[in-house]
């Protein structure tokens, strides 16, 4: 008789830049960038002189002159940093050369960065179990809808609307959605310590040619190519046919077929199938 729970052990090692948005900033008023990396810290953990404090007040109301203020007092804030983040070359030309020709600029440029997911009481970076459940599931479903003909544009805006059903029938509803039978925990830094970088984030039309015209955003990610720098552990559920015997409708309250007999190994080969012919 096989185990009900399958217990295993997770390691991952980011083979792309991984940037998991929380809705939260690194503000304008937390972080000078100064030499390759950003300094965040909390402002008002820092003794200013009276004149400071004067400067500081005259410029609440103006962006760009309080953001020139972090900038030319950076020596004075860069001590109290409790985070250094690398910053490409080009976030580091942006915000010298923006904040050293404040007099030409017309309107104030909004300089806040994007932060991705952190554990709070160690302030590292981790991937939530939630991300890496949602990612296996995009391919498992890619794997069970097999090989699928060339749409035309009509065809797809149908497909889309019909997707919820598309869904169910290949994976279940609700309740016998065979992804309820595998558990992820979130991941966390295996060595207390996961590297990160400040970057642009690039919007490529599919169309090779065709510009762009998305704004810029700048956002915080992981670093690529860190070996097995996270850790965490799965549990995959198992469903016996005996359990279907006992069960008053069984293809409605249980996981379908794919969850029955299934390990985790499976689910990252049809994960690295997917995302590695889209790399």
């Amino acid at each position: 008789m096989s185990d009900f729970l399958k217990h295993y052990q997770l390691v991952l090692t980011p083979l792309s830049p991984i940037h998991l948005g929380i809705g939260e900033d690194y503000e304008v008023t937390n972080y000078v960038i100064d030499d390759g990396f950003m300094y965040v810290f909390e402002p008002s953990r820092v003794a200013l002189t009276e004149q400071q404090r004067k400067t500081l007040k005259s410029s609440a109301t103006d962006l760009l002159k309080l953001q020139k203020f972090f900038k030319d007092n950076k020596d004075l804030f860069k001590p109290h940093a409790h985070r250094l983040v690398a910053v490409t070359s080009g976030i580091q030309q942006e915000y010298t050369n923006y904040l050293d020709n404040i007099p030409a600029l017309n309107e104030p440029k909004n300089m806040q960065i994007q932060r991705s997911a952190y554990e709070s009481h160690t302030l590292n970076n981790f991937i939530p179990g939630s991300a890496i459940k949602g990612m296996i599931r995009t391919a498992v479903l890619e794997a069970l809808s097999g090989n699928k003909p060339e749409l035309t544009l009509a065809q797809k805006a149908d497909l889309s609307r019909k997707y919820t059903n598309f869904e169910k029938g290949l994976i279940g509803s609700f309740s016998s959605d065979a992804m309820r039978a595998l558990k992820v925990s979130d991941l966390s830094a295996q060595n207390n310590f996961v590297a990160s970088n400040i970057q642009f984030a690039i919007n490529r039309k599919k169309n090779i040619g065709v510009p762009s015209h998305a704004p810029v955003v700048r956002i915080e990610s992981i670093v690529m190519g860190q070996y097995r720098a996270f850790t965490g552990t799965s549990v995959m559920q198992q469903f016996s046919s005996e359990l279907g015997q006992r069960v008053n409708k069984p293809l409605e309250v249980l996981p379908r077929t794919i969850a029955k007999n299934t390990d985790l190994s499976s689910m990252a080969k049809a994960t690295n199938l997917y995302h590695y012919s889209r790399f």
